[in-house]
């Protein structure tokens, strides 16, 4: 009897453990299942509003779906009021567990997936506990700060002394045209290059800097909805004019949009033609 006892009561104990345990994963308070595959609790903590910039492995079960291996990328934006479906809401909870440096696994279940992704792998099943993982590693955090710490950068190391404007762009060069202004109402037609920091190219109409490149923009100032420090600078301007301007991502695209979150923007602008639209009688 005693025996017997003793036996229920190890079991109870050794049941206690693996509900503990279990399979090596912790639960956030949403639910998410994670587990570090190596930890930095002494590096900078993500906060909300972060970009995780890193390297990542998706495994569809045990099999990989996809990875970044090479150079760091964004990632993720840790955005706690992005909490509209499962997945958002416990990927943002589980981002901020994060520090520089750590290494971590994030499982979701594959069945709560497909409502949001619309599509799984072919070999997903219904119904038999099947898993998306993510293996994230965190190479940067990026946020507010550390994007004046890269623009100050940039400007020292090209020896530019500029302030910002009071609107918070950095004019780095100007050029004044000597036809119309730009003004709101008129028609206006723009040559223009744009440029991350590090100089690649995301986009122009010049064909010098791109012998495939698109026509140079136009539309009818104060009508099209273009970034805020694009307008800004053209309210400066005149037909004939040129500036290179650089732009932070709260004049551009902020934390979300076309960009990356926290994409420092160049941009090199030549003003075609200010003209006023013909009105249909």
């Amino acid at each position: 009897m005693k025996k017997t006892l003793k036996i229920a009561a190890l079991a109870a104990v050794a049941a206690l453990v693996f509900a503990a345990c279990g399979d090596g994963y912790d639960k956030t308070e949403s639910g998410l299942k994670y587990k570090f595959l190596s930890q930095n609790t002494d590096g900078q903590q993500v906060q909300d509003g972060d970009l995780i910039i890193g390297k990542a492995v998706i495994f569809f079960n045990d099999s990989i779906l996809d990875s970044v291996k090479g150079e760091a990328v964004p990632l993720f934006l840790a955005d706690k009021a992005n909490n509209a479906n499962y997945f958002s809401r416990n990927l943002n909870e589980g981002l901020l567990l994060l520090h520089m440096g750590d290494k971590v696994e994030f499982v979701f279940e594959a069945d709560s997936l497909l409502p949001i992704f619309g599509q799984l792998p072919a070999s997903y099943k219904a119904g038999e506990n099947q898993t998306m993982k993510y293996q994230i590693e965190v190479c940067e955090i990026m946020n507010e700060a550390k994007e004046m710490e890269k623009i100050n950068k940039y400007l020292a190391d090209n020896s530019l002394a500029v302030e910002p404007t009071p609107e918070g762009y950095y004019i780095l060069s100007v050029e004044h045209g000597n036809g119309p202004k730009v003004e709101n109402g008129k028609s206006i037609k723009v040559n223009y290059t744009g440029r991350f920091l590090d100089g690649n190219v995301f986009d122009t109409s010049d064909k010098n800097v791109n012998p495939e490149a698109h026509d140079p923009i136009e539309y009818v100032v104060g009508e099209q909805s273009m970034i805020p420090g694009w307008e800004m600078i053209m309210a400066t301007m005149e037909q004939g004019g040129k500036a290179k301007v650089l732009i932070p991502s709260k004049l551009a695209y902020g934390k979300s949009g076309m960009m990356a979150p926290y994409s420092t923007l160049l941009f090199d602008f030549e003003v075609l033609s200010v003209t006023t639209p013909k009105t249909e009688k």
